[in-house]
C-alpha cells in the first residue's frame, strides 16, 4: 500500500464528515424523507383487504404528487419524473382509472375538483376498456359505454340531489346498486360493482391486477 493512502483515506472521511455536518445535506434528507413518507403512506392504505381500495387508489396518487408539489416547489418534477414513470410501467391499470371512473365519491364532490374526470382522458379510456372486457356481449358493452354519459353529466337519476348525497355516505359499490342497478342502469352498475368491489395489494407479487385473471375469477 502506498504510504500516502492513510493521507487520502483521511482526506476523503473528511469530505464525508463535512457533507454529512452540512446543513444542505440534511436539508436533502429531510426532502427525500418526505417524499417517501407520502408514498408509503399510498402504499399503506391500498395494502390491505378490510375494504375495496381499487375506487381510491387513483385519487391517493394524484393527491400524493400535489403534495410533494406543494413542500418541494424547486425539486417536485423531478420526482414526478420518477413517480410517473413507476406508475405508468408498473402500477397504472384500465381497473385503476376505471375504479376512480365508477367511484361517485369522486364524481359527485362537493368541493368542485373532480379534474380528474374532465382533463384524463385515460380515466375514460380505462373505463371503456374494462367494460369491453367485463361485458363480453357487444351489445351490451355498448349500453354501457352510452350509459357513462348520464353517469358522467349527472343527467336523470344521477343528477338528483338524493343520488349526489348518497354518493358521500354510502360505499361507492353500495351506491351503485341502489342508484345505478335500481334505476335501469344493470349493464354499468354491473361493470361498476365488479370493478369496485375488489381489493388492491402494494406487493408486486400479490396483486392480481390482471385484467384477464380479474374476470376469469
Amino acid at each position: 500500500m502506498s504510504r500516502h493512502a492513510p493521507t487520502r483515506v483521511r482526506e476523503k472521511g473528511k469530505k464525508v464528515t463535512d457533507i454529512i455536518q452540512s446543513k444542505p445535506f440534511w436539508k436533502g434528507v429531510q426532502n427525500v424523507l418526505n417524499v417517501v413518507e407520502t408514498l408509503v403512506r399510498v402504499l399503506r392504505a391500498v395494502d390491505g383487504e378490510r375494504r375495496s381500495e381499487i375506487g381510491y387508489l387513483y385519487e391517493a396518487m394524484d393527491r400524493a404528487k400535489k403534495f410533494i408539489q406543494m413542500n418541494n416547489k424547486t425539486t417536485y418534477a423531478k420526482w414526478w419524473e420518477i413517480i410517473d414513470r413507476r406508475w405508468e410501467h408498473t402500477l397504472h391499470h384500465d381497473l385503476h382509472a376505471a375504479g376512480h371512473f365508477f367511484n361517485p365519491q369522486y364524481m359527485y364532490r362537493t368541493d368542485g375538483r373532480n379534474e380528474n374526470y374532465d382533463n384524463a382522458s385515460e380515466v375514460l379510456i380505462g373505463a371503456k376498456n374494462v367494460i369491453k372486457r367485463i361485458l363480453d356481449n357487444e351489445d351490451r358493452a355498448i349500453i354501457a359505454c352510452k350509459q357513462m354519459h348520464d353517469y358522467r353529466l349527472q343527467l336523470y337519476h344521477f343528477g338528483t340531489s338524493t343520488a349526489q348525497r348518497a354518493a358521500q355516505i354510502l360505499s361507492p359499490a353500495d351506491w351503485w346498486l341502489d342508484h345505478g342497478r335500481t334505476y335501469g342502469y344493470e349493464d354499468l352498475a354491473y361493470v361498476a360493482i365488479r370493478v369496485l368491489s375488489q381489493t388492491t395489494s402494494a406487493t408486486g407479487c400479490e396483486r392480481n391486477w390482471s385484467t384477464f385473471g380479474f374476470i376469469h375469477t
